[in-house]
């Protein structure tokens, strides 16, 4: 048995594509969305269950790329950044949870 959901558009006018799939079992999301002129790519995954969160977004033009993942039940952000033409890399962590407590004193 399963309860999955698909949607797909395009706008062929402006060339854009959306992109929906979502499991109404395990109770996970996905969103994809592209933008064929700017050549600009956004993913979006979410676990409802787990209440995890990963963001994708990618600029195929400038070779950016950018990764958001949240942890929200333990309240734990990475954040990366790479630029593949200067191959500099960033990579942020935050415990919120910590922040939280620290910001409450």
């Amino acid at each position: 048995l399963s309860l999955q959901l698909y949607i797909v558009y395009m706008d062929l006018l402006s060339l854009q594509l959306y992109i929906v799939y979502m499991d109404l079992l395990s109770l996970q999301l996905h969103f994809v969305y592209m933008d064929l002129l700017s050549l600009q790519l956004y993913i979006v995954y979410m676990d409802l269950l787990s209440l995890q969160l990963y963001i994708v977004y990618m600029d195929l033009l400038s070779l950016q790329l950018y990764i958001v993942y949240m942890d929200l039940l333990s309240l734990q952000l990475y954040i990366v950044y790479m630029d593949l033409l200067s191959l500099q890399l960033y990579i942020v962590y935050m415990d919120l949870e910590c922040a939280i407590e620290f910001n409450s004193w």
